[in-house]
């Protein structure tokens, strides 16, 4: 017997992760008052035909207590042994034709055993349309004590009429969470150990179904040894958590050789590359839903992987997230026979990285500006004052007049320490105190360029500046662009 059978909840109160069906059936059991069509939608493993065989127990259960049926009176076991004669269960996958549905309708006029007959239809929306009209008239006026639960994964696919005439309960895809603690059970009754993150591997690719999870547990409950990570991730053909994250990285930093070079590692293992797109777009959800709404149970996995998404959180704005996500979905969508998945991804993971390279090189472009705009301000960079004792300043003695001055890193410009010159190119100077007598250019109020600084120091400590009229130009590089000193190499590589 498969595992997710032997461990097939037998009670209400065994269901994991439905409180708010379990709510709304001990409600009915309180009251005595059942609906005669019941529709029970949600993915597949979350527990719709579970609780419909629990529900066919408790109201048919000789010694029910508070809604719960006790699994030891006869009625109770022949449910459990699929061998009673007041439920019967119909596969409409493989049982669709209308005269399907009118063997099923025939037992309706049987006497009851019990209490109360339950139909059990799964997958009800493989049925034909002749099917649904057999089964239209006796879902409108029943019999007395008799129950029709309809379960299906797809609602669009069940006519209007039907819906009509049932009442609905909605199964949500379990959490993660709660997966984990189920397995957890099954360790402890299977006497198996596991790692924390190899319960979360399997929980997570799960993707909210109960079962699914039991089934691929199963492969690795008998295996004799502690479950860890690694052997999870090399069953299900999963890529490694640190290949990810150095993926989501290298493309948040623009650097599009290693994010290749990641992809190229991927396919020379054997991995899917399928796979590794719906893990690294799933890994950038969980990091864009914890931005939203900070909650950190969000974010699945250890302490240490969860400081690494947090980290990959801080750092990336949810803009280039959904950026990076929407041209890998393109990239996925555009693969096909003459354009390899392989192609694609690596031509969109290198337009990522190239978009991210520029958008940080126009940044630092910026910050640049900033700081020559500031210091010809006269202010501190960034619009911050910076401390003597504190400042990044260099300070170097003129020789001979014991006058110390300072130059800024990165720039070409001397600040004095003990006076400034003022001028307003007319030859006038405001300080007096100021030992240069000469002209000052317009634009050397706050500084003199180094490379136009030229004194020559008497013996008594008098100085003498020769100055240049002429329009002081930053030196070009190779590529006809100022200085570094100035702007930046990307400057010239964005704009030349």
């Amino acid at each position: 017997m498969s595992l997710y059978n032997e461990v097939r909840p037998l009670s209400l109160k065994d269901v994991r992760g439905q409180e708010v069906i379990k709510k709304l059936l001990l409600d009915c059991f309180c009251t005595g008052r059942y609906p005669n069509g019941m529709l029970f939608i949600g993915t597949r493993g979350t527990g719709k035909t579970s609780v419909a065989r629990i529900f066919s127990k408790t109201i048919n259960c000789e010694n029910p207590t508070d809604g719960e049926c006790c699994n030891l009176c006869q009625s109770c076991r022949e449910i459990n042994s699929s061998s009673s004669l007041d439920v019967y269960e119909l596969d409409a996958a493989s049982n669709n034709s209308v005269d399907d549905i009118r063997n099923l309708l025939e037992k309706v006029q049987y006497k009851v055993v019990h209490k109360y007959r339950v139909f059990i239809v799964d997958e009800v929306h493989m049925l034909s349309i002749s099917a649904f009209n057999a089964l239209l008239k006796v879902l409108e006026e029943p019999p007395e004590n008799v129950i029709f639960i309809l379960c299906s994964t797809e609602l669009h696919k069940i006519p209007a009429t039907i819906l009509s005439r049932c009442r609905r309960f909605v199964f949500k895809s379990i959490e993660p969470s709660v997966i984990v603690e189920k397995l957890k059970e099954i360790n402890a009754q299977y006497k198996c150990e596991a790692e924390e993150d190899a319960l979360q591997i399997v929980a997570k690719a799960a993707k909210g179904s109960m079962r699914d999870a039991e089934s691929i547990y199963e492969q690795f409950l008998y295996c004799g040894e502690k479950v860890t990570a690694v052997m999870v991730q090399e069953v299900l053909g999963l890529t490694d958590f640190e290949l990810i994250y150095q993926l989501i990285q290298s493309v948040s930093d623009g650097n599009s050789n290693i994010a290749i070079s990641v992809i190229t590692e991927v396919v020379k293992a054997g991995k899917s590359l399928s796979h590794l797109i719906e893990e690294t777009t799933q890994m950038l959800m969980d990091i864009a839903f914890f931005q939203m709404s900070g909650e950190e149970n969000l974010l699945l996995g250890d302490k240490e992987r969860r400081k690494a998404l947090m980290h990959l959180a801080y750092t990336m704005n949810t803009d280039k997230i959904f950026h990076i996500m929407e041209s890998i979905k393109d990239a996925y969508g555009n693969a096909n026979q003459e354009y390899s998945l392989k192609t694609s991804l690596l031509t969109a993971i290198y337009e990522v990285s190239r978009v991210s390279r520029l958008e940080k090189d126009m940044q630092d472009m910026q910050q640049r500006i900033s700081a020559v705009e500031d210091l010809k301000d006269g202010s501190s960079p960034m619009g911050i004052e910076a401390e003597p004792s504190q400042s990044c300043e260099k300070e170097s003695t003129v020789s001979g007049s014991g006058e110390k001055r300072k130059t800024m890193p990165g720039s070409d410009v001397i600040i004095m320490e003990n006076y400034r010159l003022q001028g307003n190119g007319t030859g006038d100077v405001s300080n007096k105190n100021c030992p240069f007598e000469e002209s000052v250019p317009d634009g050397w109020e706050n500084g003199i360029p180094f490379d136009q600084f030229n004194t020559q120091l008497a013996g008594d400590g008098n100085s003498a500046m020769e100055s240049k009229e002429e329009t002081v130009t930053p030196p070009a590089n190779n590529n006809g662009m100022p200085g570094d000193s100035f702007f930046s190499e990307d400057f010239a590589r964005l704009f030349g």
